[in-house]
């Protein structure tokens, strides 16, 4: 939308235009928390699935299929506990440490004991895949950047904030010569596991405050 701010000038008018800044968040139906669950689930099963076909021999179209399926389960997690606990106010986007960044302190401190509860499933070192993209023979990849930090929940969303996006459209996210494709099972697991707590515990009334 533009909004104009105008004033008379002698015998015209002059106008200075402003476009309005778009809405990070949209006012739904508090209900529809419980198809955001579900499918949050389904994804979370069908990731699960996928990663037992991968086996111990990864291969670069079903770590993408995981990585996607894993990234949209773990935001619809966050949306159906907004929806949940903020009445139906929903934030907009697929980064997970913003959505993350929207969470009260209790919340994120049920994210992160839950996590850490957890932590059989998190092992290092992790698999990182990168994928040339440029024409002709590439530089060897750098390692430098591509260090994670798994150690608790907020870290370790924020190193896997932009999991959907760079597997799904990993053509476009290209640094250099180079998609860097992280390939963290045991933290996504961890983390998906910790949103399905901290939803679950909401429903039963373990928490006092609003979102």
């Amino acid at each position: 939308k533009m909004f104009a701010n105008c004033s008379q000038q002698s015998n015209y008018l002059i106008c200075e235009y402003k476009m309005s800044k778009k809405s990070t968040t949209v006012q739904l139906n508090q209900a529809l928390h419980v198809i955001a669950i579900d499918q949050a689930r389904s994804l979370a099963n069908q990731a699960n699935e996928a990663q037992k076909n991968i086996g111990i021999d990864p291969q670069l179209p079903d770590v993408l299929t995981f990585l996607v399926l894993s990234g949209l389960s773990m935001e619809l997690y966050f949306k159906a506990i907004m929806l949940l606990a903020r009445g139906g106010l929903v934030t907009k986007g697929h980064n997970l440490k913003i959505l993350y960044t929207e969470f009260p302190v209790f919340l994120k401190e049920s994210l992160n004991r839950n996590y850490l509860n957890n932590s059989k499933d998190i092992a290092l070192p992790i698999k990182v895949i990168a994928i040339a993209q440029r024409t002709g023979k590439p530089r060897f990849p750098d390692k430098k950047g591509l260090d994670k930090n798994f150690d608790s929940f907020e870290s370790a969303i924020e190193s896997v904030a932009n999991i959907f996006t760079k597997s799904r459209y990993f053509f476009e996210e290209i640094d250099n010569d180079y998609s860097y494709i992280e390939y963290p099972v045991g933290q996504i697991s961890s983390l998906i596991h910790s949103l399905g707590s901290t939803y679950d515990a909401w429903l039963d009334d373990e928490f006092v405050d609003g979102v």
